[in-house]
């Protein structure tokens, strides 16, 4: 069976498109904690070159994965929280 997809794109972009999203998520993260600091929705569209609409989508988002990811980050995240 061929590594191809319908579109015909191969696996190699499947990879580049979970290393995106890895990225992404890294983003996302220091993005809350940035915004946990004190920095303002404004200030972390103008460092990110976001909307701020779409800075208060991630932060919304990224709240709601701390609050209930099964991920290890997210559950890990949430026992240190329980602990303090």
């Amino acid at each position: 069976m061929s590594s191809r997809t319908a579109n015909g794109s191969g696996a190699a972009a499947s990879m580049k498109s979970i290393r995106c999203r890895r990225a992404t998520s890294e983003r996302n993260r220091q993005l809350m904690a940035e915004f946990e600091a004190g920095t303002t929705v404004h200030e972390l569209a103008q460092k990110f070159e976001l909307s701020e609409d779409r800075v208060r989508a991630l932060l919304r988002d990224e709240k709601n994965r701390r609050e209930a990811s099964v991920k290890p980050f997210y559950r890990d995240f949430r026992r240190r929280r329980l602990v303090i």
